[in-house]
């Protein structure tokens, strides 16, 4: 699906001129003066993106006040000093751009708030499918309390019907997606559906003589986190209110990944006598919280690759700005040598995060990796994780043949690997031996 930028510019020369940068790069580009602004417009056009003449910003932040805009807003104009950035981010703008206009840039800076849009939209996505997962247990802890409230008006007529009742009651716990257990006043498991059998390892039938408990089957395969919240079980702690959610970790090993139930008490009887037991839910939410390990993972890495161009890109330029006037003329050079050669690699390393979100895990032909490289690039990820004991050794016939992978995918695998032999070792210090050899000939 095509991307739609509104450019909002008074002056249609430089408008236009962004218009035909972002149209010649497939994006759908719509070109408004600031007059034809308002909350019809603006929803009928429903842009992913607008770039807002600096010009046109005091407007716009009196506008917000009385209508959002429902896309985010890239200010541009000559923004050089700290004071003017400051003052676009406080208009509301979520990013900008420097003039005189530079083309590379306003795709990189384009592209890169578009990509930060779509995963906020997924996220928003997976946050409503949740929503939905959640209010159909609503829907089904009112058709318990509706159940034992029709219950309760039929214990009187006969034990025939309770029992009737009680087994309609355990027929439906059955149909349920999430696990659920039926547990007595001691913990001991009465009655546990398909999904709770499988995630507490019990088997079809439980022993009516010696039931198991509840938190014993718990401890023999489960962390519980937080400990603190345990601590109150099977009461609930509560901070601002608001109960604290409980959690069974399936710790990771170097075989699976961490597998996380969610664990709740519900506050309804499992049957007409409240003496009859409680019911406890057990939610499997392995794929959100991995979901959440992964963007973390993910921004960690970006993050540290855009801090170590930025860096010393900043703090030179910081210096030069502020000791020009005392400068040589070969200083100030060899220190506006050294800002453009970090610009250009900031500027290599915010393409390669672009091509990676964009780009499919395998590399074509000339973006393929050479490992002639893989030791300099194993060195310098052990370093940044402070593995001072990694040694990687490469057959020499390898030496002029390439992965079918980008340097950036194959950094990321080899972030998480290092990282996770770091996380498994008992002192945090592995000594590790990456050999690199052809396999399958």
């Amino acid at each position: 699906m095509t991307d739609t930028v509104l450019v909002v510019n008074d002056d249609f020369s430089e408008g236009q001129f962004l218009a035909e940068l972002l149209t010649s790069r497939g994006y759908a580009v719509h070109l408004w003066p600031h007059a034809k602004v308002n909350p019809e417009a603006l929803s009928a056009l429903a842009p992913d993106l607008i770039i807002l003449d600096l010009t046109c910003a005091e407007a716009y932040a009196h506008q917000k006040k009385n209508f959002p805009w429902p896309a985010p807003v890239i200010i541009s104009g000559v923004v050089a000093a700290e004071e003017e950035r400051v003052k676009v981010f406080a208009l509301g703008g979520g990013d900008y751009l420097a003039k005189p206009i530079h083309p590379p840039e306003v795709l990189a800076r384009v592209e890169t708030r578009l990509t930060l849009q779509r995963l906020q939209r997924q996220v928003v996505v997976q946050d409503e499918h949740l929503q939905e997962e959640m209010a159909l247990r609503q829907e089904a802890e009112a058709a318990f309390h509706a159940a034992q409230e029709t219950l309760g008006r039929q214990a009187t007529e006969s034990t025939a019907t309770l029992r009737a009742s009680e087994a309609m009651f355990r027929y439906l716990l059955g149909r349920m997606n999430d696990g659920y257990v039926i547990v007595d006043d001691r913990e001991r498991v009465l009655y546990a559906n398909a999904r709770a059998q499988g995630y507490l390892g019990l088997g079809h039938e439980i022993d009516k003589a010696e039931p198991p408990t509840f938190t014993d089957l718990v401890l023999q395969q489960y962390h519980r986190e937080p400990q603190a919240a345990w601590a109150f079980w099977p009461k609930k702690m509560f901070i601002n209110k608001m109960p604290v959610p409980l959690y069974l970790v399936c710790p990771e090993t170097p075989l699976a990944k961490a597998f996380w139930l969610q664990v709740e008490m519900l506050d309804i009887a499992a049957g007409l006598d409240m003496e009859a037991g409680r019911i406890i839910c057990l939610k499997d939410i392995t794929e959100k919280t991995a979901l959440q390990e992964e963007l973390s993972r993910f921004h960690s890495v970006v993050a540290h690759k855009l801090r170590t161009p930025l860096v010393p890109l900043y703090t030179g330029l910081s210096f030069l700005a502020e000791r020009l006037a005392t400068m040589s003329r070969d200083d100030i050079l060899m220190f506006v040598q050294n800002a453009a050669e970090g610009a250009k690699h900031l500027y290599s390393e915010i393409e390669e995060i672009i091509r990676y979100l964009d780009a499919p895990l395998m590399a074509t032909a000339e973006a393929a990796f050479s490992l002639a490289n893989f030791a300099a690039l194993l060195a310098d990820i052990s370093a940044d994780l402070l593995l001072p004991d990694v040694k990687v050794t490469v057959a020499e016939s390898l030496q002029s043949q390439h992965l079918a992978l980008s340097q950036w995918s194959l950094e990321v695998i080899l972030w998480e690997i290092l990282e996770n032999a770091k996380k498994f070792h008992p002192r945090n210090m592995p000594v590790i031996a990456v050999d690199v050899a052809a396999t399958g000939i």
